[in-house]
């Protein structure tokens, strides 16, 4: 099949996209938690990170400035994990948490062993494996970078969350949701940025770039989807409840 048609329709508006994908994830995390549940949820957020880390490998023009792809789902699995927290414990949110980390650690091993293997001269295979390279090629890098800010912001995301509950006896889901995931978004894109485009690059992008398109510019657009979660954070909360 192919995609063309709808790779070539560029004269959509970049934010127009954003909210289209916005609204098509969290309908996946609707569906995930009314049809499996927590088991539903982790798969969620196991897929979230996989497919961010693909996603962050290309940039959107947003006004005057760019946006590192990936910033959805990302910022949804956050809501996934506070989900878990909140319904199921923390226990059950750091496995969500781990099951995130491993996946990214099998895909990451199996895609260099990928490489490794020599290509079938036949044109066809040959540009796919030229395709793969510029794909994963980055891939060690990310998987550092992923796996420090993944595990640092989101243990402190639960930890935050928890924390406002038990320790401050805060009991607005909405408020938690809120304080916890401005801050450890931003701890993600601080420590993701730094070490996937810079510390760990093979071609360092200057700081200038990394604090207007990986750091700014995404957090702005995280800021907003997690305000905006904020009228969904509820209602999937209380389907969670509902599921056996």
């Amino acid at each position: 099949m192919n995609l063309s048609f709808i790779i070539d329709q560029t004269s959509i508006h970049p934010l127009l996209l954003c909210a289209i994908e916005y609204l098509i994830a969290l309908g996946f995390l609707y569906a995930a938690i009314r049809l499996f549940g927590k088991i539903g949820v982790l798969v969620f957020i196991v897929l979230c990170i996989q497919i961010g880390n693909i996603q962050v490998l290309k940039a959107t023009p947003i006004f005057d400035t760019s946006m590192a792809l990936g910033t959805i789902l990302f910022t949804l699995s956050y809501m996934a994990t506070d989900l878990l927290a909140d319904v199921y414990g923390r226990k059950m949110a750091y496995q969500g948490i781990w099951l995130g980390f491993f996946g990214t650690l099998m895909i990451c091993v199996f895609m260099v062993m990928t490489l490794t293997y020599p290509s079938s001269h036949e044109s066809f295979f040959n540009t796919n494996h030229l395709a793969m390279v510029q794909l994963f090629a980055p891939v060690p890098a990310i998987l550092i970078a992923s796996f420090a800010a993944y595990l640092i912001s989101q243990s402190c995301d639960v930890l935050i969350f928890m924390r406002l509950k038990e320790k401050l006896l805060l009991n607005n889901l909405r408020l938690r949701f809120f304080i916890s995931t401005a801050l450890s978004v931003f701890l993600d894109n601080l420590i993701f940025s730094a070490l996937a485009w810079h510390y760990l690059s093979y071609h360092p992008l200057p700081w200038s770039v990394i604090l207007v398109t990986y750091i700014g510019g995404t957090y702005a657009l995280r800021l907003v989807m997690t305000v905006v979660n904020l009228a969904f954070v509820q209602y999937f909360r209380n389907a969670l409840r509902q599921c056996p």
